[in-house]
């Protein structure tokens, strides 16, 4: 495939960029945060191409791009008064709303979620592209995943030259970072994603409303295993091919802090700091370390600092960096200095949703017998294994249980918990039984079920899910692999402890025999000693 770069400044190429994205093609754009990624949303096929070009992981949901606030109602059930607070202070801006979506998102903008995130950009090319087009348009950043976002149109064709047809060159983008996202579904919003449209500016808007949510509300801190509801939330992002590092001032200054990891370093040392900041490390080192310095300058204020970051990253990259030393702040997690600091550590892999994390969920039909022995079973025998991706990030498994006729909140069976402390001497065994959701089935990478019943009704439920939804019963494998052949694990209810403790046998041996088309399926591998 060519790419081919259209001039934002050409009315024609704009109408060009329109046409093609109504015809169900990918086109980059960019907007006042970064560029985006952008094809019909109303267009399965078309979203499909995004994760293919991207290599995004399917689970992780899209936003939704409109050229004004009116677009916003015919693509949600609901407008609550968090919601329309915040659209008329901040749209067009960089934030972005999560709503309620109606029947007219097709699942895989959203993960299958019930909720869709949708923004009316403020940059007038992505504007006058979007009203031309006449069609809500999901857009990612226009990266390959995991890399840093794309702020001008030349990271753009980095990565994505020869992956999708067009882009828009509308020159630098202002924002640098990514739109605030904030979950207003409910009677108050909460900040699912940092941005340059922070919490008190939120608060301040909502209060002139009349809107004072509960204290910590607005900034709630999602749980690490709970559904990723918006982009930024689950997987490693922004990072280059090469280790960043955070430099923080040592007694206010950061410069002294620059100099000593310069000094322990012996090849060619990337720098994202200040101009003030340069001329202090300049003047302090031998002439021999400055020769091994490649220097990427920023204004001092935070604001220019977050709209240089991804750039500086890529431009340190290109001139061949061993490692990149960058600026870091202290400050609130929903401040610009908060929101420039989730990139970074996100990027220097010091943020609290990385190692990459893997959900398996177990489902059976109450949720207090089989279904959490297989969870505390599964996390026992590989919980604490050491664990990496294909590109080589560390993953941490994580495991959670559910039922399909489950009653919320029932603690583990009596004679499921002393079969789990007695065969595998377990002590504090914390469980309260939920049912199956689309939301949590979403969010797991793989789903094992007690039977071939369950597994049924979960496909049946959740059909766009279906391809990661098995049972123990199943045959795993294909040609000479395809060797194992399950049993259903037979529900213990009602039976003695005996009984329970040969459930958990017989879960614990079939969890060990799949282990290899676990580790398959989710794509990870284990270190060897």
């Amino acid at each position: 495939m060519r790419t081919c770069i259209l001039d934002a400044k050409n009315p024609e190429d704009i109408k060009t960029a329109a046409e093609a994205l109504s015809q169900g093609e990918l086109v980059a754009f960019p907007t006042e945060t970064v560029y985006g990624l952008g094809a019909n949303a109303f267009e399965e096929a078309a979203v499909r191409k995004i994760f293919e070009a991207k290599g995004r992981p399917a689970d992780n949901p899209l936003i939704i791009h409109v050229a004004d606030k009116e677009s916003i109602f015919p693509l949600v059930k609901k407008v609550t008064a968090a919601a329309q607070c915040l659209m008329e202070a901040f749209m067009p801006g960089p934030i972005t709303l999560l709503m309620e979506k109606n029947e007219k998102i097709p699942p895989v903008v959203n993960a299958g979620l019930s909720t869709v995130a949708i923004r009316v950009p403020s940059h007038p090319i992505a504007r006058q592209l979007l009203a031309h087009c006449g069609v809500p348009v999901a857009a990612p950043s226009a990266n390959v995943s995991g890399r840093p976002s794309p702020t001008a149109a030349a990271h753009v064709f980095e990565d994505m030259n020869g992956k999708i047809p067009w882009i828009v060159d509308g020159g630098a983008c202002e924002v640098g970072l990514e739109s605030t996202v904030v979950d207003v579904s409910g009677d108050y919003p909460e900040i699912l994603r940092p941005g340059a449209v922070t919490e008190k500016m939120i608060q301040d808007c909502c209060a002139k409303k009349g809107i004072f949510p509960p204290e910590n509300s607005v900034s709630s801190i999602v749980e690490e295993n709970s559904a990723p509801k918006s982009p930024g939330m689950k997987y490693k992002h922004y990072a280059p091919s090469v280790p960043v590092r955070i430099v923080y001032p040592q007694n206010q200054k950061r410069a002294s802090g620059f100099i000593d990891e310069i000094k322990k370093e012996k090849g060619l040392v990337g720098i994202f700091c200040s101009k003030e900041e340069e001329k202090e490390i300049l003047s302090a080192l031998e002439e021999k370390d400055k020769k091994r310095l490649l220097l990427y300058t920023s204004g001092e204020d935070i604001k220019s600092r977050a709209s240089f970051l991804f750039d500086a990253f890529r431009s340190l990259e290109a001139k061949k960096a061993e490692v990149i030393l960058a600026a870091g702040f202290e400050g609130e997690e929903y401040t610009m200095e908060g929101a420039y600091m989730n990139r970074l550590k996100k990027a220097a892999l010091e943020d609290d949703s990385l190692p990459e994390k893997k959900q398996v969920l177990f489902v059976c039909t109450g949720n207090t017998c089989r279904s959490p022995m297989a969870e505390k079973i599964f996390l026992h025998l590989f919980g604490k294994r050491e664990l990496f991706s294909k590109n080589g990030t560390p993953v941490v498994l994580a495991a959670k249980s559910a039922g399909i006729a489950a009653f919320s909140g029932s603690p583990a069976s009596e004679f499921s918990i002393m079969a789990l402390q007695e065969l595998f001497s377990l002590k504090e065994i914390k469980h309260a039984s939920q049912q199956v959701t689309e939301e949590l089935v979403a969010d797991s990478d793989i789903v094992l079920c007690m039977s071939q019943k369950h597994k049924l009704v979960l496909q049946n439920a959740y059909f766009s899910q279906k391809e990661k939804i098995f049972a123990f019963s199943d045959t795993f494998g294909s040609g000479d692999e395809k060797t194992y052949q399950g049993r259903n694990i037979s529900d213990p209810y009602g039976g003695r402890l005996e009984i329970y403790k040969a459930t958990a046998k017989e879960i614990q041996e079939q969890i060990m025999s799949l282990w290899h088309f676990i580790k398959d399926f989710l794509e990870i591998y284990e270190k060897k000693v």
